[in-house]
C-alpha cells in the first residue's frame, strides 16, 4: 500500500483555507445589517462618509430613504444624497 504524505497535507490544507475564507456567518450579519437600517428612517442619524469620494466627511438630519445606491437625508438646509460607496458609518442617537 502506498502512502501520500504530501497529497494528504495538501488536501487538509485546502479544506481548511476554504473554512476560513468561506465564512457564512459573515456574509449573513451583513444582509442582516442592511435589513435592520429601515427602522431608522424618519430618525436624526448622522452619516461618515469617505471624503475622497468628493462628498462632505460628515451628514447630520433625518434619514427618508434607503436603496442599495444609497441614502437620502434630509440636512437643515435641503435634502442631500449620499452614495453608498461613500458611506463609512450610519449613527442614530
Amino acid at each position: 500500500m502506498k502512502r501520500y504524505p504530501l497529497t494528504a497535507f495538501l488536501s487538509i490544507s485546502a479544506i481548511l483555507l476554504l473554512g476560513v475564507f468561506a465564512n457564512p456567518t459573515a456574509a449573513q450579519e451583513d444582509g442582516k445589517e442592511k435589513r435592520n437600517l429601515s427602522h431608522l428612517i424618519n430618525n436624526s442619524v448622522t452619516i461618515t462618509t469617505n471624503p475622497h469620494n468628493g462628498s462632505h466627511p460628515e451628514v447630520k438630519g433625518t434619514l427618508l430613504g434607503i436603496d442599495e445606491d444609497g441614502v437620502l437625508v434630509q440636512t437643515s438646509k435641503t435634502k442631500v444624497w449620499v452614495p453608498t460607496v461613500s458611506i463609512l458609518m450610519i449613527e442614530s442617537p
